[in-house]
């Protein structure tokens, strides 16, 4: 694997040198706040799955009083 400032190159080399900088310092930041959420979820575990069931406000599904659970 390359390192990040070799990609930073290959993918943003028409950027200027402070450009380039700042957004190696956002990756590092990004990077760095990443590593925290897994270290925090793996320090505190959830039992959601994940999923989520959206339904709009105007849905028909809110009209028939009777399919609520």
């Amino acid at each position: 694997m390359k390192k990040k400032k070799d990609m930073v190159d290959l993918y943003f080399g028409d950027l200027s040198k402070e450009d380039k900088k700042e957004l190696e310092e956002l990756i590092n930041q990004l990077t760095e706040d990443a590593k925290k959420v897994v270290e925090d979820y793996a320090k505190n575990p959830t039992d959601m799955s994940g999923s989520m069931v959206m339904i709009h406000e105007k849905s028909p599904l809110l009209e028939d009083k009777d399919d609520v659970d």
